[in-house]
């Protein structure tokens, strides 16, 4: 029997999910990032200009989050650790993410190609 959930690791904290599985298996298939969307509608009323100002901004604004999620989540295992947690790094991830190709091969043209997943992913 294998008692397992699928959240990342914030959450395994903040749900004090390390009382009920005390061990979390890191997979890194989960991946929290920030993005920023406008509509379409106030993209076209924006000049050139805006344009490029808004899109510099997004992008610090997104790389900050994306900093603040690091944090977070060593903050959280750190404390999950200190509840009696633990973190178990899958040292072989080929079998995951054989399993999740069929899912980004069905988003990829969603998405902007399976070259974009593949850069998000590192690979």
């Amino acid at each position: 029997v294998v008692d397992a959930m699928d959240l990342n690791k914030s959450a395994y904290a903040a749900l004090k999910l390390y009382e009920v599985v005390p061990y979390l298996n890191e997979t890194a298939h989960i991946w929290a990032s920030g993005a920023i969307h406008v509509s379409g509608e106030f993209w076209s009323r924006l000049d050139r200009e805006e344009r490029e100002a808004f899109a510099q901004a997004a992008a610090e604004g997104a790389a900050h989050f994306n900093e603040l999620i690091v944090k977070d989540e060593e903050l959280a295992v750190s404390e999950a650790a200190k509840a009696g947690g633990h973190v178990v790094k899958i040292p072989d991830r080929a079998p995951w993410e054989r399993a999740a190709q069929k899912v980004w091969d069905e988003f990829a043209p969603k998405l902007g190609g399976i070259e974009r997943i593949r850069a998000i992913h590192g690979l």
